[in-house]
């Protein structure tokens, strides 16, 4: 009953009209919720400090609240996406650079952040008529209603044009992909890794795993950093950065680090120009970790549990 009347509030107002939504209950979200908003905060200004005075970081948190419980309410019904619908509210740019690395015919790792509509360009893709795999994690739940949102979650994928490898110790699927000159997305961010770089992230340092790096001199697969931008009118722009060939002189372990290093950067630069397309996922790794469910991003927040169940390198 709650899940047709949510489809058809979503079908008069549309995936524009619904992220609104999402934006307003983020606003209300910021005013009632001042623990995680202080965290906020906290995260934003160790991360943003030197680049912004405690004013604008304020204005960052209150737009990082509005950004994310938008991305959270449209994603619910990216499964309603066909390529006619997407092409309303999304572009792409640097399509030639995808097809570039295609064109090396050994799959291409496309490097997403868990930045702004980060999923976007999966349906976006998939319905262009690429062969799109996503890799993901172990499912978090919170609660029952965060198991049912999950479960919410999975249908919505079920219907998409991607293929999702949910991946534990078992890399097979992802080479097949790769040798079949697929697409394999990844979370440059993302948490699960058991092998992780402290490497230098906005005014301080943060943990990225060398894993999609290491992939990718494995396979010979290029790789696309892609981000996504979100516009005031609530559409957004899927841009795909030039490939890289992860190749280099010296040692494996110094060629991982430079490409680790050079995409922290690129990310980093991102962050600067659009942090409220952050702020939020830095306060959700850093309470998922606090409750031990998630390595943390930052070093500086490694307890001793934690540094025995993730390897962390700092040379």
């Amino acid at each position: 009953m709650i899940g047709g009347a949510a489809h058809l509030l979503h079908r008069l107002l549309g995936l524009r009209g619904t992220a609104k939504l999402g934006k307003w209950l983020g606003s209300l979200l910021c005013a009632l919720k001042p623990r995680k908003r202080h965290v906020a905060i906290e995260e934003v200004s160790r991360y943003l400090g030197k680049q912004y005075d405690e004013p604008e970081i304020q204005g960052i948190v209150k737009r990082s609240f509005q950004v994310y419980y938008a991305r959270h309410l449209e994603s619910l019904f990216f499964g309603d996406l066909t390529k006619e619908r997407i092409s309303r509210v999304a572009s792409v740019e640097g399509l030639e650079n995808l097809d570039k690395a295609l064109a090396s015919d050994k799959g291409v790792i496309l490097l997403l952040a868990h930045f702004g509509s980060f999923l976007l360009p999966l349906p976006l893709l998939g319905h262009l008529g690429y062969k799109v795999n996503q890799v993901t994690g172990r499912p978090v739940h919170y609660s029952f209603f965060g198991e049912r949102l999950w479960r919410w979650r999975k249908r919505q994928a079920d219907r998409l044009p991607v293929n999702f490898i949910q991946v534990g110790g078992f890399l097979r699927p992802l080479y097949k992909a790769l040798q079949r000159n697929e697409i394999v997305t990844i979370a440059f961010d993302g948490r699960d890794s058991t092998k992780f770089m402290s490497v230098p992230f906005l005014d301080g340092s943060a943990l990225f795993s060398p894993a999609p790096i290491n992939l990718a001199l494995k396979t010979g697969a290029r790789i696309v950093p892609t981000f996504v931008i979100r516009h005031p009118d609530e559409t957004h722009t899927v841009i795909l950065e030039k490939p890289i060939e992860v190749t280099g002189s010296g040692p494996r372990d110094s060629v991982v680090r430079r490409h680790v290093e050079g995409f922290a950067a690129l990310f980093a630069d991102f962050v600067k120009r659009f942090p409220c397309h952050y702020g939020m996922i830095l306060v959700r790794m850093r309470m998922d970790a606090e409750r031990g469910m998630a390595n943390p991003l930052s070093d500086d927040d490694i307890c001793k549990s934690q540094r025995q169940d993730a390897e962390v390198t700092s040379k």
